[in-house]
C-alpha cells in the first residue's frame, strides 16, 4: 500500500515538470545575468569614451581665452621690429602677462609667496642657504623662479635662498 501511494503522491507532484520548470528559471537567471554583463561592460566603455572626451575638451575654455594673448603678442613682436618707443613695447608685453595671470588666475592658478615667509618645504625648495644674523631662522631671503599652485595642488615648488639658522652661525664664531 505504501508503493502505491509513492506512485500517487508522485503522480500528483509530478517531479519532472517541477524539474523542467526549476531549468527553465535557472536558464533565464543565465541569460539575464549575461544581458546585465554585456550592458556593464557597454557602460564601461561609454564611461571610458566620455572620459577621453572630456579631458580632450577640458582645455577648450582655456584655449580659447588665451588665444587674443597670442594675437596681441604677434601685434607686439610685429610692431617691435620697427624698433622704435621701446617703452611702449614694454608696457603692452606687461598688459598681457597680466591678462595671462588674469585668466589663469580665474582658473584656479595661485602664485606661491615666499620672500620674507618662512622656509615650508611643501610650498618651497631651498636651492641655496645663506648665513644671516639680520633674518630669523629659515627666512625666505630671495626667489629664483615662483612657484604656483592649482587651488590645493602644488604645481611647482617656488625655488628659493633661505636664511641658515642662527644657531649655526653663532657655534662658528664660538669655535
Amino acid at each position: 500500500m505504501e508503493e502505491d501511494q509513492i506512485e500517487s503522491l508522485k503522480e500528483e507532484i509530478d517531479l519532472e515538470a517541477i524539474l523542467k520548470e526549476k531549468e527553465s528559471e535557472i536558464s533565464a537567471l543565465k541569460e539575464q545575468i549575461k544581458r546585465m554583463q554585456a550592458d556593464f561592460e557597454n557602460y564601461k566603455k561609454r564611461q571610458e569614451k566620455y572620459l577621453e572626451e572630456f579631458r580632450c575638451y577640458a582645455k577648450e575654455g582655456l584655449i580659447c581665452n588665451l588665444l587674443p594673448l597670442i594675437d596681441n603678442l604677434e601685434r607686439a613682436i610685429s610692431s617691435a621690429e620697427d624698433k622704435k618707443n621701446w617703452g611702449s613695447h614694454v608696457e603692452g608685453l606687461n598688459l598681457i602677462l597680466r591678462q595671462i595671470k588674469e585668466i589663469l588666475n580665474k582658473e584656479g592658478l595661485e602664485e606661491i609667496k615666499a620672500c620674507g615667509e618662512i622656509f615650508d618645504p611643501y610650498y618651497h625648495e631651498c636651492i641655496a642657504k645663506i648665513d644671516s644674523l639680520e633674518h630669523p631662522d629659515e627666512t625666505i631671503l630671495e626667489e629664483f623662479q615662483k612657484g604656483y599652485k592649482l587651488k590645493d595642488k602644488i604645481l611647482r615648488p617656488a625655488l628659493v635662498k633661505v636664511a641658515k639658522i642662527q644657531e649655526n652661525i653663532e657655534n662658528k664664531k664660538e669655535e
